[in-house]
């Protein structure tokens, strides 16, 4: 098809290997973008729209949904009686 074998390699590994799904992510040229969006070419394969996997990731810095809830459950409530924070 004519694409350069990083690239290639690159859907493949962001598609989990799935031919059609790289491909797909080819022809979208979220691949041919920098390395920050590897998160994005990452959602899309998943089945995500871009626009989706943007917000998503701006919506939680980039960090996993579950890591931020564990993130913020560690964190002192405000006004709480007795925590350090």
């Amino acid at each position: 098809m004519g694409f350069a074998r990083d690239k290639a390699e690159r859907a493949l590994t962001a598609a989990k290997n799935k031919l059609d799904e790289a491909v797909g992510l080819l022809l979208s040229g979220a691949v041919d973008k920098p390395e920050a969006d590897e998160k994005v070419a990452k959602l899309v394969a998943l089945g995500f729209t871009e626009t989706e996997a943007k917000n998503g990731l701006e919506m939680f810095g980039g960090v996993r949904a579950r890591d931020k809830a564990e993130t913020r459950s560690h964190m002192p409530a405000a006004g709480c009686e007795g925590c350090v924070g």
